[in-house]
């Protein structure tokens, strides 16, 4: 219910509350149980009544398309909520009057006077359920296909990405090539002598080492503008997504409810206790007998509405052989079972759909904008390998040399000795600078992981990153409370890209100390609203890390407090709690 009372509020905030699918799923309920056949000589009158329910249903429509188009232009949600929601009370309960005026225009007799209250009172309910959870449904299913183009428009944006990442590493490999060239160069000239070999390490040695490690700091992957993800923008899937199925089994209990909740009022109203009791309890127990049988039947999803017309069937039956029961409503179960059996199938298949396509998306999101940070972190990381053989090897090569030479007096053999000795040291050295992107690469440190993901989710969205120093402390100190930061990060992150209006996030990590020591919360803050029913999926990591999806204010917050993974060094696991023997 409180999920249901969440996705109403975002329904007004977003709108429309009325579309095209309010008219398309209130005109079945206003021909069938909503349908003005109470009069004794209903059943000889049912063409006639028929068209009166549907002449009251057009007028309705009708009048309502003037507030529907209104409330367009309207910014405040309940502005809008008032300006619908008035007209729909009010012409709801004017139905019962106007549907007795419409059968009267074509010859049939009016409900008696008795049930005007009743019809009255029932119709206030209906409708405003009803057109409610139409609305629901309606923003549910535009906030999944917004969700999907936006994660399609990021994914694209990866080609592009790519391009820039693969244009950086041939710079930064020609740039490692370049430099081991010139140096060797220089050092098949260089004077073996302490003032020349100095000279050489403090100026193109350490220029070049300079010069490869400012390479490494400038990211491959600069944020773009604000509007490249835009929700209209057509972007193409990353890989062509399974077919979905027209049609897919409902949630257990849904055609059951559903039907409950229609013709519950007129049967208090109708149906004495005993029979009322037994057709509840024969409804919910024949309702899960085919729900649970349409599962285990190979060909269920085909035959489900069928079931439902063969319950449909018996119903008007019983409705017929009893004499308690209204005998003129025995139609109403054979169309309106299946039926509503057919559309809760649509519905289940088509959120089905979405929903299974929305994970697809996020998965290859997430797998692109990984590899992609992976390879910018790699590029970075043999750049700065090179600058450290560089400054560490070759430069302190030619450091050790100058000072070594200006201590002794060495004689020329000597000399000759030590210089070829340098010479093929620093060889050594450049021959490791130009093999920097060819050498395995060494684990990348958890920080360094964060940091190229969050370099390579700025081209998706304009980041604002604030990670204080207390927080950067935590995380340099364990590559698996690095993980977990990742989680949330990239969590947060993806449901940025679905539902951020702005195109901008930001994210915070702080170290906060407590009784227990210190845990770092780790926050993604993007504008906007959550959409119907969001929350994280019971099996995403993010969600096993205790992390919290929040709307606050304007903005949608996923919040997660973490800790570092306690470590057992080896000499004290012997002394731990329970640890295996």
């Amino acid at each position: 219910m409180t999920r249901f009372v969440r996705a109403s509020r975002t329904a007004l905030e977003r709108g429309p509350l009325l579309s095209r699918w309010s008219a398309l799923g209130t005109l079945p309920v206003a021909l069938t149980v909503m349908g003005p056949y109470l009069g004794p000589d209903a059943p000889q009158q049912l063409p006639e009544l028929l068209l009166a329910a549907s002449a009251s249903w057009m007028i309705i429509a009708a009048i309502l398309c003037v507030p529907a188009r209104v409330a367009r232009a309207v910014l405040s949600p309940w502005g809008r909520a008032v300006l619908v929601g008035v007209p729909v009370l009010a012409l709801a309960a004017a139905r019962p009057v106007l549907t007795d005026l419409c059968a009267e225009a074509f010859g049939a007799d009016p409900a008696p006077e008795r049930w005007l209250p009743f019809r009255i009172a029932t119709n206030l309910v209906v409708w405003p359920v009803l057109l409610l959870a139409i609305a629901v449904l309606v923003a549910s299913f535009r906030a999944l296909r917004v969700a999907n183009r936006r994660l399609a428009a990021a994914i694209a944006l990866g080609s592009a990405d790519a391009d820039r990442l693969r244009a950086r590493e041939a710079r930064a490999r020609s740039a490692a090539a370049a430099c081991a060239a010139e140096l060797r160069a220089r050092l098949a000239g260089l004077e073996a002598t302490p003032e020349a070999v100095r000279a050489f390490g403090a100026g193109p040695v350490r220029d070049w080492s300079h010069r490869l490690a400012d390479l490494a700091d400038v990211g491959g992957l600069p944020g773009v503008a604000a509007d490249a993800l835009g929700a209209t923008a057509p972007a193409p899937a990353p890989a062509a997504a399974p077919a979905t199925p027209r049609l897919r089994l409902p949630p257990v209990g849904t055609v059951s409810i559903a039907y409950a909740f229609a013709v519950l009022p007129y049967a208090v109203h109708t149906v004495p206790p005993l029979p009322f009791a037994a057709g509840a309890l024969a409804i919910l127990l024949g309702g899960v007998a085919i729900d649970l049988l349409a599962r285990r039947l190979r060909s269920g999803t085909a035959l489900f509405a069928a079931l439902w017309g063969v319950a449909g069937l018996a119903l008007a039956a019983a409705q017929l052989v009893d004499p308690a029961l209204p005998a003129h409503y025995a139609w109403v179960p054979v169309v309106a079972l299946p039926a509503i059996a057919l559309a809760a199938e649509r519905i289940s298949a088509l959120v089905h759909g979405l929903r299974s396509e929305e994970r697809r998306l996020e998965a290859a999101l997430l797998a692109r904008r990984r590899r992609l940070a992976e390879d910018d972190a790699g590029t970075a990381r043999a750049l700065r390998a090179a600058a450290g053989i560089l400054h560490r090897d070759l430069q302190g090569a030619c450091v050790h040399f100058a000072a070594a030479r200006t201590q002794e007096n060495p004689n020329a053999e000597a000399a000759d000795r030590d210089a070829n000795a340098l010479r093929v040291e620093c060889g050594a050295a450049l021959d490791r600078v130009a093999r920097a992107f060819e050498s395995d690469p060494d684990p990348i440190p958890g920080c360094e992981r964060l940091d190229a993901t969050l370099r390579s989710w700025s081209l998706v969205l304009a980041l604002d990153v604030r990670i204080d120093i207390g927080a950067r402390q935590e995380l340099e100190r364990s590559d698996a409370l690095v993980e977990r930061a990742l989680e949330i990060v990239t969590e947060g992150l993806v449901n940025a890209v679905k539902h951020a209006d702005g195109r901008t996030a930001s994210v915070r990590a702080t170290r906060i100390p407590t009784g227990a020591g210190p845990v770092l919360q780790v926050e993604v803050i993007a504008p906007g609203a959550l959409p119907p029913a969001a929350a994280l999926r019971r099996n995403a990591p993010a969600a096993a890390l205790g992390a919290e999806l929040l709307q606050r204010g304007a903005d949608t917050v996923l919040r997660a407090r973490l800790r570092a993974p306690a470590v057992v060094p080896p000499e004290h696991r012997a002394e731990a709690p329970n640890s295996p023997e």
